[in-house]
């Protein structure tokens, strides 16, 4: 069976050696943490269309990458980007933490030892600039930004990882 794509959350921030800015491409099977450089590109305004009806793709800047036609395997495998299988979690949580809304992940990396992976949520500031102007506070921005990536998971988790899962927003 092939891997279905869920979404793409373009406004991330991954706590590594520093804060480095990602996105994160969720499937039925796995996300992956993408790292393209300096800055994070977002994604295409019709990526949803590629995506297809079900799969989200929240707003964002253009992306270096087209990840509607990208092969999903070799995204996982390239060097500085981290792939997490769902079936490898042993513990998310999605709520608010230090700096804003985000996950943070406790998994079996490919070494067999546990691996933990913190990620804020960011969302565009296009997207704060307007929502604001439609009388929204930053707070409410960050956390309605953050609802949709929650969806975007809940979506693509199996059930079995799902009740494990701490929903905090």
């Amino acid at each position: 069976m092939s891997e279905r794509r869920i979404g793409f959350i373009p406004g991330a921030v991954a706590l590594r050696q520093d804060m480095e800015p990602c996105g994160v491409f969720v499937t039925d099977q796995r996300m992956i943490l993408v790292f393209e450089g300096p800055t994070i590109k977002g994604v295409k305004a019709g990526l949803k269309a590629s995506f297809g009806a079900e799969a989200d793709v929240l707003p964002g800047p253009r992306p270096q990458t087209d990840y509607a036609m990208v092969d999903i395997e070799s995204l996982a495998k390239k060097n500085d980007n981290i792939s997490v299988p769902h079936i490898s979690i042993e513990k998310l949580a999605i709520g608010k933490g230090i700096g804003g809304y985000g996950i943070w992940c406790a998994y079996t990396g490919e070494n067999m030892k546990k691996q933990y992976l913190v990620v804020t949520f960011v969302p565009p500031p296009d997207l704060v600039k307007k929502r604001k102007a439609e009388g929204l506070s930053t707070r409410e921005v960050r956390r309605e930004y953050a609802m949709k990536c929650q969806e975007v998971f809940k979506r693509a988790l199996p059930p079995i990882i799902a009740e494990k899962v701490d929903w905090k927003i």
